[in-house]
This record gives structure tokens, C-alpha cells and sequence, in this order.
């Protein structure tokens, strides 16, 4: 995937090895990146969603907050996620609740929450 000079960094890990944020590809949509080192590399959308913006990671970088733009392809919701190299993205919702939080059922990943975690 080729991204224009548009890019901008959101977050940084403590020793400045990762950075995510998001860059310009073509017809003004946006993909959420992650540079490693200098180097920037496209996180992949899940199925039916364009435009994504990175704007957090957890200091091992081992995991990305991710937010899926409502200019979907299907009409799905504008919702936040966490990207991980071993699961991809996966709903900020679920991916709490598979690390033992009880979230109640009333929660909608919809909402724009900050959320706070210590990884």
C-alpha cells in the first residue's frame, strides 16, 4: 500500500521504537500506521471498514488503539479496536472482556471513550 506525503504520528512508545498514527491513501481515505523504527507500515482494516486512524498504543507495542471510521463500505458503525499482531483487530469491547474485565452489557464500542489500560 502506498500512502502521500500526508501522514501524521497520534502516539509514541517510551523509547521512541514505535510510533502509530494514520497516513493519506488514495481519494482522501485515511489507514492507521505504525512506524517501526522509522519505517511505516499499513494496519489492516477489518472486513467491510476503509478508514482508520491510530492513536494509541501500549508501551510494549504489542497492542494498537485503533478507530474504524464510519465511511464503511456496508454501512457498519464508526467503532474503536485493538490491533494486535496476533489477532488483528479485534472490538475494544471484546478484546476488554477477553482480558477478564466485566464490561456491562449497556457499553458500546460506538461511544468515544478513552480508555485507559495498563498493559
Amino acid at each position: 500500500m502506498r500512502f502521500s506525503s500526508a501522514a501524521k504520528a497520534l502516539a509514541v512508545n517510551t523509547n521512541g521504537s514505535i510510533i502509530v498514527g494514520d497516513g493519506n491513501i488514495t481519494a482522501g481515505r485515511s489507514r492507521a500506521l505504525r512506524w517501526d523504527n522509522g519505517t511505516p507500515a499499513g494496519l489492516p482494516a477489518p472486513s467491510g471498514y476503509r478508514d482508520s486512524i491510530a492513536n494509541g498504543l501500549s508501551d510494549d507495542s504489542s497492542s494498537i488503539i485503533v478507530r474504524y471510521l464510519a465511511g464503511s463500505l456496508v454501512g457498519l458503525p464508526e467503532t474503536n479496536a485493538i490491533w494486535t499482531e496476533q489477532n488483528n483487530s479485534m472490538p475494544t469491547l471484546d478484546y476488554l472482556r477477553q482480558q477478564g474485565l466485566s464490561i456491562p452489557p449497556y457499553y458500546s464500542s460506538r461511544f468515544k471513550t478513552n480508555v485507559l489500560c495498563r498493559w
